[in-house]
């Protein structure tokens, strides 16, 4: 287990808290890395991140940190994937003002079972 946390600093957390890009390319990439990471293309985000890389630097001419973004992406993960998601329910229906029918107990259940 060591072994991975330092296999993770290494190549992940360093390389992100050492960089020596501009704070505009570095925050550029926070927001594309956390805008991708709220949408539910789970399982593709750090490929997107990489395709708005690219688009970025080879059409636009702008550059942004592809590292930040793509450790940014992993705001939702599978542990946090649940609690955002049912976030994003209720401020759906809180902006379409619907009531609320769907509990938090039935919205993981039906989640658990899409799953399976």
């Amino acid at each position: 287990m060591n072994k991975l946390i330092n296999l993770c600093r290494e190549k992940i957390i360093n390389p992100v808290l050492h960089s020596t890009a501009p704070v505009s390319e570095v925050s550029l990439g926070v927001a594309v890395g956390v805008f991708l990471g709220l949408t539910p293309t789970v399982g593709a985000q750090m490929y997107l991140v990489a395709i708005v890389w690219s688009i970025y630097r080879y059409i636009f001419r702008r550059h942004f940190n592809l590292p930040v973004g793509v450790a940014m992406v992993w705001i939702s993960n599978p542990l946090t994937m649940v609690p955002l998601y049912y976030l994003f329910l209720l401020t759906g229906y809180l902006l379409l003002e619907t009531k609320n029918v769907l509990s938090y107990e039935l919205f993981t259940e039906t989640l658990t079972r899409i799953s399976e």
